[in-house]
């Protein structure tokens, strides 16, 4: 098993508990749900056309 990369982002947030860490870890959530979203439709479209 290959480790995971891993970034050094002290520069960006101070941590965890940082609320730009914590408003930007919820904007990626929204982000990710909206993808995911739009495969589940695409897929839904290509099952029913093939």
């Amino acid at each position: 098993m290959t480790n995971l990369p891993h970034w050094q982002l002290d520069n960006i947030y101070q941590g965890f508990d940082d609320p730009k860490y914590l408003e930007n870890k919820e904007k990626l959530k929204k982000l990710f749900k909206q993808f995911e979203e739009k495969q589940m439709k695409n897929n839904s479209k290509t099952q029913k056309s093939g």
